[in-house]
């Protein structure tokens, strides 16, 4: 079963997560492994990827969910349609 796994903390500082529409330390637990992912709101990717490509001339980006807002419920929601 896939499983998001937040660190210790995370709503702490959540409202910082959501305000910047990018979220780098979650992982998710798939059969013992943790794999680390990126959650993106739609306008922050698109910064990203523009920056990217401006300043190197390409974006590669892995392991990336992008939601409509990066917040727990959105990530959790997200994480559960993938099964």
């Amino acid at each position: 079963m896939l499983q998001l796994v937040l660190p210790d903390g995370f709503d702490e500082y959540a409202w910082v997560v959501e305000a910047k529409g990018w979220y780098q330390s979650a992982r998710l637990k798939l059969d013992g492994r943790m794999i680390p992912v990126e959650f993106y709101d739609p306008c922050r990717l698109a910064q990203t990827v523009a920056d990217e490509v401006e300043g190197r001339g390409r974006s590669l980006l892995t392991r990336v969910i992008v939601v409509e807002r990066v917040t727990r419920e959105a990530m959790i929601e997200a994480v559960a349609g993938m099964t």
